[in-house]
């Protein structure tokens, strides 16, 4: 609901603040002071930019909102996509001479694509030349389909069909997995065969270049092992002995002079290092490396090496044999999975049919007694004789493309107002019949939009007398659901306003501008005898007025 309005610099209009109340807001005044500006204000406000540039004043506009959306899940579903959460909305559009508009959304800067999409739909504004939402096929099958109690029926055909979609979209996923594996078969199954005919193991190469090491250097390897051993610990003069020796000596030194005794423990780590040094050595003379054949680890290491177009490592090869092999898998668990997939998207698709052909039978059914509803409230307000139909596209249940997730067939409200045949709604050519269709069908779906504030710019134009009383008792109808707000000529409509504003033009320095002001009762007795009268106001009019405002009928 719209709680409150500001335009500023836009159009006539210098500065207006206005705060709107639940139920019927009604703005009057005479021809040409500025009514539909502030239609077109609520147009910017919800998204609608098609503002010629050249009506934009030179001063900064400035157009803000604030909606209370504290029962509008479908809006704060809206907000909590682009991050907001709240109950209450504030919608800002900004501009300078330029004409390039900024958009906030809780005075937070946005894009102008979030903006549309926040804003959208806010305001369902509806003018002899301009109606919104009852126009789109899409919402006219989601109101009908409302409005003749299918919501249930609805719940349960989405839910099979969702099921549909996604066993439909498993089974084309796995057959391009499997297309593209095909195109790919034979040079997988190479790459596959090369790796596992040689097998090779983690770390086998560099176990490999290790032991070629050793065996190129055998003879070199086995000269020098014997060679150092003997020298630390076999000859009679080995290093070990006489370090022995020269420890012993030095630690009767260090008893007399203590200086030494640092020196001591310096030959003894010496020593130890000596005794780790003998221990490797004798364990690389214990390794049998003498039956090492270096033709058998040249070829095994060639053949692995081979390898390394399928990764820089040995552990990515071995990866990349795993990843193969999935693949073969796939390639054949897909046959059956294909097969399996075929034979439940045949009885889910079956289910979906036989569900969208039960919703199909309700549209029918219901879809006389529907199109008689309308035809006898639109001749309540002047059109009567106009013939109002439920177009049901009706598709063909076996070709996939027409199931959708509100059954198998579209539906579309068609009209003849002029003998000439029937037509879609936004074919008609005049906009105040298109108006008093839409109003018609509003007061009907007025429980099931999900839209809160309607806008009505001036739909009573060309009527009067009994029509205009039917047509004020349609708005109050909607009005006690739905907050609307009407600009209007007629006093059949002011009369039920739960607030009443008068729009009046004024000059300042030379430039004319719009003034909207709030009425008391007084002032609206008086506002609905100059309706009433024209210009002339006299006593029988003003009582008039206070007959029309005070009925029963405003209650």
């Amino acid at each position: 609901m719209l709680n409150y309005l500001r335009v500023k610099n836009f159009l006539l209009i210098k500065d207006i603040e206005l705060n709107f109340s639940a139920g019927l807001n009604v703005f009057t005044g005479e021809t040409g002071v500025g009514k539909t500006v502030l239609v077109n204000a609520m147009k910017l406000l919800s998204g609608n930019l098609k503002i010629k540039k050249e009506l934009l004043q030179k001063e900064n506009i400035d157009i803000q909102a604030v909606f209370d959306i504290e029962n509008n899940e479908e809006r704060k579903e809206i907000l909590s996509k682009f991050g907001f959460e709240t109950d209450e909305l504030f919608l800002r559009v900004s501009s300078g001479a330029s004409g390039r508009f900024k958009f906030y959304v809780n005075d937070i800067m946005v894009k102008k694509e979030t903006y549309i999409e926040i804003a959208s739909g806010i305001l369902d504004i509806h003018s002899q030349h301009a109606n919104q939402s009852l126009l789109d096929p899409k919402n006219q099958i989601k109101l009908y389909d409302h409005f003749i109690g299918l919501d249930d029926g609805l719940v349960s055909y989405k839910k099979e069909y969702n099921d549909y979609i996604k066993l439909r979209s498993q089974l084309d996923h796995i057959v391009l997995e499997k297309e593209s594996i095909q195109k790919e078969y034979d040079f997988i199954k190479y790459q596959y065969d090369e790796i596992k005919k040689v097998n090779p193991q983690p770390g086998e190469d560099e176990e490999l270049r290790k032991k070629l090491t050793l065996a190129k250097d055998f003879y070199k390897i086995e000269e020098n092992v014997s060679s150092s051993i003997n020298i630390l610990y076999d000859s009679d003069n080995a290093i070990i002995t006489q370090l022995k020796e020269l420890l012993n000596r030095i630690e009767t030194l260090s008893e007399v002079d203590p200086s030494f005794k640092p020196f001591a423990d310096d030959i003894r780590s010496f020593e130890e290092g000596s005794f780790d040094l003998i221990r490797s050595l004798e364990k690389l003379n214990r390794d049998d490396i003498s039956d090492l054949d270096i033709d058998n680890i040249q070829n095994r290491l060639s053949d692995i090496e081979k390898l390394f177009k399928y990764g820089a490592t040995l552990d990515e090869i071995l990866k990349y044999k795993e990843e193969l092999k999935e693949k073969f898998s796939l390639f054949d668990l897909s046959q059956l999975e294909i097969k399996e997939l075929k034979e439940a998207l045949v009885l889910k698709r079956k289910k979906v049919v036989e569900l969208a052909l039960k919703l199909r039978i309700h549209r029918q059914k219901n879809s006389k007694k529907f199109e008689e509803h309308v035809e006898r409230e639109l001749s309540k307000i002047a059109m009567d004789g106009v013939k109002f139909e439920i177009n049901i596209k009706k598709y063909d249940k076996n070709e996939d493309r027409y199931l959708s997730s509100h059954g198998i067939d579209d539906i579309e409200f068609v009209i003849d107002t002029t003998n000439r045949g029937l037509f879609p709604l936004n074919m008609i050519a005049s906009g105040g019949e298109l108006s008093r269709i839409m109003l018609v069908l509003k007061e009907l779906f007025s429980n099931n939009d999900t839209v809160e504030t309607l806008v009505f710019d001036e739909i009573d134009a060309g009527i009067g007398g009994e029509t205009a009383v039917f047509v004020g008792e349609k708005i109050r109808n909607i009005s006690k659901i739905k907050q609307v707000i009407s600009i209007t000529h007629l006093h059949q409509i002011t009369k039920f306003a739960d607030k009443h504003f008068k729009v009046e033009k004024y000059d300042e320095d030379g430039t004319i501008y719009s003034k909207i002001a709030s009425l008391n009762k007084k002032e609206r007795i008086k506002e609905i005898a100059r309706m009433l009268g024209g210009d002339k106001i006299s006593p029988k009019t003003i009582k008039l007025a206070e007959e029309i405002v005070n009925s029963d009928n405003n209650s």
